[in-house]
């Protein structure tokens, strides 16, 4: 494949016209995604849509989620999301939480009571130095800017918000630090266990329908106070990996496909849970390796740079075999569209892309690794088998006992661990270990562009995501 050079970030594409204060005008959105208006039988309870001035993004919360259509290059997106969140923002300190992990960390140990009183604050700004400069150095530009343009439209930190995008990187290197020390409550407490579940075919109660779901833990959960959905219209070019008219793969310079991340006020979100413009959806899991940091990419950037670099699970498979990318951040992550779905298993040394094939039709994800090369370097803890592993296997019993009658509210029971195998039914137990820190469980229906996200032991259905060429 040839690969053109081209920068990270350009200007505002031309059919993005200027209007004659200088800001920017509403985009052309022959290409986007679209969130239908709600059968409101009350007109008064139709939600206010706020917008911004400068960029045309909006605003409005509805059934408890704040939604956002951002619009514009990534410095214009992360501004808009932060002016028109900006006192959610602040008040969930979302970027203080994260940005200040290494901190408060340090001054919480034993190891501060050792040290003179006088030297404690010269010691936690070389700490900080050591975990955060090498990390903010790896950051894409891209990523820089939007976090940037966050801190300044909610009037906060840069520093410390840029930081919090750096959270699972930091808290990796730190759980692994503590697991080859033998300290294990680290490691224990930063695997809160995600899960994903995917079905098609003759596994689905409608064996036309493709579900992929995706139950999220992460620590700070109390932060994601405000929970909210990002729909990012970009229009900035960016090297795409397209197939031409001899269906060969090419890269192409072209505008940055719109897509969909579900995450918090004041953190973008990008690279955790969402939806492409090509249908193709995502989920990711931190594994916990002895090949951990390095100078390849950050987990984040890493999962968001396949994601929005192909439009189709074939085109994200031939990145990863051709470049062979690795990621500081040990971690797995799930691409998974209406015809298939593509695991990739990466450390810092190494990567591993696997297909679920024409032969099977429901996979199981968790926070740990299947290839035998990259398990060599896995670091075993206590939470390792008796949750991840074990969690792994409690989904995918799940998944075959149901197989033939999945429909969507049984994929997030599965994924939430809200089923009681024992009596076959689809129920909340209360007891599944992931709960306590549970920040989303969303499923999608591939292949229709539709999402629900879970409310409580219900199904709520939310919005429609809908795909528009």
């Amino acid at each position: 494949m040839r690969r053109p050079n081209h920068p990270a970030n350009e200007e505002l594409n031309p059919d993005f016209p200027k209007r004659d204060n200088g800001s920017t005008a509403s985009p052309d959105r022959s290409r986007e995604m679209a969130v239908p208006p709600a059968p409101w039988s009350n007109p008064a309870e139709r939600p206010k849509i706020h917008r911004d001035p400068l960029t045309g993004s909006t605003w409005e919360h509805r059934n408890g989620f704040e939604i956002l259509h951002l619009y514009g290059n990534p410095y214009e997106r992360g501004s808009a999301h932060g002016r028109l969140l900006r006192e959610k923002i602040r008040a969930s300190r979302v970027a203080e939480y994260y940005g200040q992990f290494v901190d408060k960390l340090y001054q919480s140990s034993d190891f501060i009571q050792r040290i003179p009183r006088a030297l404690r604050p010269a010691l936690g700004r070389m700490m900080e130095w050591w975990y955060y400069a090498p990390l903010e150095r790896l950051c894409m530009d891209e990523t820089r800017a939007e976090i940037e343009g966050v801190a300044d439209g909610a009037e906060i930190d840069p520093r410390l918000t840029l930081r919090g995008v750096l959270a699972p990187d930091v808290q990796e290197a730190l759980a692994a630090g503590f697991l080859k020390s033998g300290k294990q409550s680290l490691g224990n407490y930063y695997l809160g266990g995600c899960s994903t579940a995917y079905a098609r075919r003759e596994a689905c109660a409608n064996q036309r329908r493709t579900y992929f779901t995706r139950n999220m833990d992460f620590p700070g959960v109390f932060t994601w106070r405000y929970p909210t959905i990002v729909f990012a219209h970009p229009t900035e070019h960016v090297e795409t990996l397209v197939r031409d008219e001899g269906g060969s793969f090419i890269w192409q310079t072209k505008r940055k496909q719109p897509y969909m991340y579900i995450t918090t006020a004041g953190f973008p979100g990008f690279g955790l849970t969402g939806m492409n413009a090509s249908g193709v959806a995502m989920g990711t899991f931190v594994c916990l390796s002895q090949n951990v940091g390095g100078r390849s990419r950050l987990f984040l950037d890493y999962n968001h740079y396949l994601f929005t670099r192909a439009e189709c699970v074939d085109g994200i498979e031939q990145i990863v075999r051709t470049e062979r990318p690795t990621s500081v951040t040990p971690h797995t992550v799930v691409y998974a569209a209406a015809d298939d779905a593509l695991t990739i298993e990466v450390d810092s040394r190494q990567v591993s892309a696997k297909r679920l094939g024409p032969d099977f039709d429901i996979l199981a994800q968790t926070n740990h690794y299947s290839n035998p090369r990259l398990k060599r370097r896995e670091i075993e803890y206590p939470l390792l088998s008796e949750n991840s592993i074990g969690r792994h296997r409690f989904v995918l019993d799940a998944l075959q006992e149901s197989y033939g009658r999945l429909d969507a509210q049984r994929m997030v029971d599965i994924a939430s661990g809200n089923v009681d195998l024992a009596g076959k039914r689809s129920g909340l137990l209360g007891d599944f270990p992931a709960q306590p820190v549970t920040l989303t469980s969303v499923v999608f229906e591939l292949g229709r562009g539709e999402f629900w996200l879970a409310a409580g032991s219900l199904l709520q259905y939310l919005l429609r995501f809908r795909l528009l060429r």
